[in-house]
């Protein structure tokens, strides 16, 4: 007897495996418990729903939260109100460098000065 396919999701059911994916719940064991369903079904029902395998529907809407969370961050950074988002936001794109990183750039600087004066002049 050939296995009967589940209802496909509706809109609802849709918006709700989207936003668990945009949230970072990509494991397919927890999908499927939350949308009570098999977890051999989710390749086919991310297909009827949205055209893909569940894998590529999780890595858009992976890539989409990541998206959201920089925008929130930026957003968090420049509202005036959160300095230390600021300051990571400014750290992230290399604005300003960490401790760490400014006692590397000074020690790069101070040796390049030294095997410079060190170099014999002709």
């Amino acid at each position: 007897m050939p296995r009967a396919y589940p209802e496909p999701w509706d809109d609802s059911d849709k918006e709700q495996v989207e936003g668990l994916l945009i949230g970072g719940v990509s494991d397919k064991r927890t999908v499927a418990a939350v949308m009570r369903c098999r977890v051999g079904d989710l390749d086919w029902l991310c297909r009827q729903a949205f055209g893909q395998t569940f894998a590529k529907v999780a890595e858009r809407c992976n890539l989409e939260g990541i998206a959201r969370l920089k925008v929130s961050a930026f957003n968090m950074a420049t509202d005036g109100k959160n300095s230390k988002m600021l300051e990571m936001q400014l750290r992230e794109r290399g604005v300003i460098l960490g401790t760490v990183e400014r006692r590397r750039q000074v020690k790069a600087e101070q040796e390049k000065l030294a095997a410079e004066e060190n170099e014999p002049d002709f």
